[in-house]
């Protein structure tokens, strides 16, 4: 049995996901966790592809986060890569839709923390918002 604690983002497609997932790295990193392994876009780039994870430690902490991989299949790999690597929490993205099977997998391990992400702030209030959002995540991390 993994001693795994898993941190759950769920929202639909297009409501920041990604940008608080990547948020959440750099907070990390810029409050002393060292970057192990990982590929993550820069939070200015633009691009299709959101595929991107990273491994952070800070000595007694090993976290993985899953800046992509909402999809079943990817949301298990993600599990199985966390554990296999030691992390001791996991933070990952549920795209929420009608077929919700991904959400079965997390929603059936007592030890999930879902955080639900409903839609996209207005303009003028995302940056708050996604600051709401590092912050709870990193209350749960820290």
């Amino acid at each position: 049995m993994s001693n795994l604690k898993i941190f759950v983002l769920a929202g639909f497609q297009n409501t920041g996901k990604t940008t608080i997932l990547n948020r959440l790295i750099r907070d990390l990193r810029d409050s002393g966790f060292k970057k192990i392994s990982g590929v993550v876009r820069e939070l200015h780039e633009k691009c299709d592809d959101k595929d991107g994870y990273a491994f952070l430690e800070n000595g007694k902490e090993k976290i993985y986060i899953a800046t992509a991989g909402d999809m079943l299949w990817q949301v298990r790999d993600n599990i199985a890569e966390a554990k296999k690597n030691g992390a001791t929490k996991l933070v990952i993205s549920c795209h929420v839709t009608t077929k919700d099977s991904q959400q079965e997998i997390i929603i059936h391990d007592s030890e999930a923390t879902i955080i639900y992400k409903p839609k996209y702030p207005k303009k003028e209030d995302s940056e708050s918002v996604f600051d709401l959002y590092v912050d709870r995540l990193k209350s749960y991390l820290l």
